[in-house]
C-alpha cells in the first residue's frame, strides 16, 4: 500500500495503557451477534472457544477483516486494541516467528496505510493486543486486522480504536502521510485533461491502465465509460470494460466489467470502488486483479468457448469472471476442469472445478486435487461455493477471498 510501512518492535503496545482515552470508534467490533454488513472480510462469526460471540479466522491462507471507523480528532494517537484467542496445538506457525504474525493496517481517505505488527503466542483464553497509529487528520479511515503465517483457526473479538486524550506514553508505530501519496507513478493521476480531450480519454491514458493495455492480446482492449456518481456531487463513476473484436478469438458479443472507480470531479483522485469490500480501494487493489485477468486471458488454449464435447455449462462457467481470475493464477502447465455433478436444491446443479498437471507442471500427474465445489441456480443469476470449514454454502466472493484472489490489501 502506497504510505509508511512500519514494524518497528519499539513501538508496539502490548497490553493496556496508562492514558486517558476516547469513545471506542470502530463500527461493529464486537461478535455477540452478527455483525453489521460494514465488517468485511476473511472469516466467520461464530461462538468462540470462551462460549462468546467472535470472529473466526483460518489458516494458511492470509485473512484479514476490515471495519468502518467514526470519525477521528484528527491529531494526536490512535490506540487500536482487539482480543483474540490462539488456540494451542491446534495452531501452527513457523517456530522460528514464535506466534501468529497479526497486523493492524489503517487506510485513510487517499489509500495510502499504516501499519503496525504483533506476534501473538498461543493461548486459552482471550488475550488482548494493542498498538498505536498516529491520527494525520486524513480519515475516514478504515481499519484492517490480518493476520499471516499460521494454520487452523484463530478467533478475535472486541476490537476497539480510541483516540489517545492524555499525554501519549510511545511514540506512534507508523504515521500516515497528511497528503495522498502515490507509491509508485504507475498509480498517480496524471494530469487533468485540456482542451477537448474527454473524461474516457483521460482516465484511458492513466499509466495504470496502460500498463495493463499493453499486455492484452490482439483484437482485446479496454473501453472507459464515465457519469455522475448518484449521491455525490463531487465524483464521477468511470467503469471499464473488455471489448473485443471480430477475430480476436474472443466473444464479441461479451463485453466483461473489469471495474467501476470513483473519480473526483477535479481529476485528482481515483479510486477503485471493490465488489469484494464494498468500499474504495486504492488503485493497486484493481492493477492486482487486472494482472490476473491479463494472465487469464493470455494463458494458451483460453478464448472463444466451444471445445468439442464441452457442455453449455462449461462453456458459461469459463466465462465468468471470477473463473477468469482463478485461471490466471494457478502456475504455468494446470489447467482447470469443471465436472457436472447432480442436480441439486431447487434446480440448483452442482459442479466440481479440478485440477489437471501435465507431465511438464512439476506436479503429480496422477492426482487430481479438488479445487472447489460449486452450484448455480437454473437462471445462472446465483453461483455459490460450499465451504469445507463452514459447511455451509458462501458467496463466490467467500471463495476468491479463500485462494487471495479478492483484492484484499496485503
Amino acid at each position: 500500500m502506497p504510505g509508511v510501512d512500519s514494524t518497528s518492535p519499539d513501538s508496539i503496545v502490548a497490553g493496556p495503557v496508562d492514558e486517558a482515552l476516547g469513545p471506542n470508534l470502530v463500527v461493529g467490533g464486537t461478535f455477540a451477534s452478527d455483525p453489521p454488513e460494514e465488517v468485511m472480510g476473511d472469516g466467520v462469526r461464530v461462538d468462540g472457544p470462551d462460549g462468546r460471540g467472535a470472529w473466526r479466522m483460518t489458516g494458511p491462507d492470509d485473512q484479514g477483516v476490515s471495519f468502518r471507523l467514526e470519525p477521528t480528532p484528527g491529531h494526536g494517537l490512535l490506540r487500536i486494541s482487539w482480543r483474540m484467542i490462539v488456540p494451542p496445538v491446534i495452531v501452527t506457525f513457523d517456530e522460528a516467528v514464535g506466534g501468529v504474525q497479526m497486523r493492524a493496517r489503517l487506510i485513510d481517505r487517499h489509500g495510502a496505510s499504516a501499519v503496525a505488527d504483533q506476534v501473538v503466542k498461543p493461548t486459552q483464553e482471550m488475550r488482548e493486543v494493542a498498538v498505536t497509529l498516529e491520527d494525520s487528520g486524513t480519515g475516514p479511515y478504515t481499519l484492517w486486522i490480518e493476520a499471516t503465517g499460521y494454520t487452523n483457526m484463530i478467533f478475535l473479538d472486541d476490537v476497539e480504536v480510541r483516540a489517545i486524550t492524555g499525554e501519549p506514553g510511545s511514540a506512534p508505530s507508523s504515521s500516515l502521510p497528511s497528503k495522498p501519496s502515490a507509491g509508485d507513478d504507475r498509480l498517480a493521476p496524471v494530469p487533468a485533461p485540456t482542451g477537448q480531450e474527454t473524461v474516457e480519454e483521460w482516465f484511458t491514458r492513466q499509466p495504470f491502465m496502460t500498463e495493463l493495455a499493453e499486455q492484452l492480446p490482439a483484437g482485446v482492449t479496454l473501453e472507459v465509460f464515465s457519469a455522475e456518481m448518484a449521491g455525490s456531487d463531487a465524483h464521477l463513476a468511470v467503469e471499464v470494460r473488455e471489448n473485443h473484436a471480430a477475430g480476436s478469438g474472443f466473444d464479441p458479443g461479451e463485453a466483461p466489467r473489469w471495474g467501476i472507480f470513483q473519480v473526483s470531479k477535479d481529476l485528482k483522485t481515483i479510486f477503485y470502488l471493490s465488489p469484494v469490500t464494498n468500499r474504495p480501494e486504492p488503485v493497486e487493489v484493481f492493477m492486482a486483479e487486472g494482472k490476473l485477468r491479463v494472465a487469464a486471458l493470455t494463458r494458451p488454449g483460453t478464448g472463444l468457448p466451444g471445445a468439442e464435447g464441452e457442455t453449455e455449462l462449461e462453456r458459461w462457467v469459463r466465462k465468468q469472471d471470477w473463473f477468469r481470475k482463478l485461471e490466471g493464477a494457478i502456475p504455468e502447465g494446470i489447467t482447470l476442469r469443471i465436472l457436472p455433478r447432480e442436480d441439486g436444491f431447487e434446480g440448483w446443479t452442482e459442479f466440481e472445478i479440478r485440477e489437471h498437471h501435465s507431465r511438464e507442471s512439476g506436479f503429480d500427474p496422477d492426482a487430481a486435487p479438488l479445487v472447489g465445489l460449486f452450484e448455480v441456480s437454473p437462471t445462472r443469476d446465483g453461483i455459490g461455493w460450499y465451504d469445507p470449514v463452514s459447511t455451509e454454502w458462501q458467496p463466490i466472493e467467500d471463495f476468491l477471498a479463500s485462494r487471495g484472489l479478492s483484492g484484499t490489501p496485503q
